[in-house]
């Protein structure tokens, strides 16, 4: 994708997301709600992520 097609798609989905946003919001509402597991594991991963990028800096 050439650089002024990748800077036009993200100014149409800012203004999508914008646009939409409280039906986006409900649609991250019910999927966390119907998918309590898969949230709770991907919390899990990225605390983990971040933990380790934060002791990756501390060792540099």
């Amino acid at each position: 994708m050439t650089k002024a097609a990748l800077e036009a798609k993200r100014e149409y989905d800012r203004q999508y997301r914008k646009n939409n946003r409280e039906r986006l919001n409900e649609y991250q509402r019910k999927w966390r709600e119907n998918n309590r597991d898969k949230q709770k594991n991907s919390n899990i991963q990225y605390w983990e992520r971040v933990a380790l990028n934060k002791q990756k800096e501390v060792e540099i």
